[in-house]
């Protein structure tokens, strides 16, 4: 294992409570695990469990020291706060050690980024343009609002992604959302790239699905915003084959 793909594991602790109710317990300790995640600070999977000392969760950290009090929401703050006085006490975490995760790259090492999300890919939407490596969004100059928002965006995507992927009845639907720029979809990913690349002060292109069958051919040759030709070749660390720099898309 390399820095660059370690990921802490730790296990948060909150102790015994006498008179708490195991589905009260576990709700708690969920809520609190969902806030830290829009925050930022730990990957999506958890596993809440108890022990002769308590209840604890074990999670996966973004990068080191992200459970600290700075990297909270105001949403992540309430939550901790709240769980700690359910439980009578502060949680308290142990590293457990480090797992193998998707390859980080830190923002000074990116001339560009891309918002990437797809329903077998549960890691944060920010990823290096050229490498394709995750950029922790804890690393990134903007306030936890635009954090939470990239992680809601992406979750829709995935959600969408996969009904498209999985669905008949609603295939031409989903699609929709994932390949026409005007969908409601694409408006948000489109307002999240702008936000990200004047916080970021470098340019942030966002993916559209582009899937071949049923496309007039010469549709297909440009770019569905400005009508431009697409640039034909493999485009960054995820291949991208269509580019548009003018509007800030890619597609496969």
């Amino acid at each position: 294992m390399t820095r660059a793909d370690q990921y802490q594991l730790v296990r948060l602790r909150f102790g015994e409570r006498r008179g708490l109710r195991r589905a009260a317990a576990v709700d708690a300790i969920e809520g609190l695990c969902a806030e830290l995640w829009r925050a930022g600070q730990v990957r999506q999977g958890w596993t809440v469990a108890g022990d002769d000392e308590g209840w604890f969760v074990v999670l996966t950290l973004t990068r080191p020291g992200a459970l600290a009090g700075r990297h909270r929401s105001e949403w992540a703050e309430r939550e901790w706060c709240a769980t700690a006085a359910r439980f009578g006490r502060e949680p308290v975490p142990e590293l457990l050690g480090h797992v193998v995760g998707p390859r980080r790259v830190r923002l000074a090492d990116c001339r560009r980024l891309v918002l990437w999300a797809n329903f077998t890919d549960a890691d944060h939407p920010v990823r290096c343009f050229d490498t394709g490596r995750n950029v922790p969004l804890l690393d990134l100059p903007v306030d936890a609002t635009l954090r939470r928002d990239l992680l809601g965006w992406a979750s829709s995507f995935r959600a969408v992604d996969e009904l498209w992927f999985g669905s008949d009845v609603l295939e031409r639907a989903s699609y929709t959302q994932l390949a026409q720029p005007a969908s409601r979809l694409s408006r948000i990913a489109s307002e999240l790239a702008d936000a990200l690349a004047q916080a970021v002060e470098r340019p942030v292109y966002r993916y559209l699905v582009h899937y071949d069958a049923g496309d007039v051919v010469a549709a297909r040759e440009r770019c569905p915003v400005c009508a431009r030709r697409w640039l034909r070749r493999p485009h960054g660390g995820w291949n991208f084959v269509r580019r548009c720099d003018a509007c800030r898309l890619v597609a496969h």
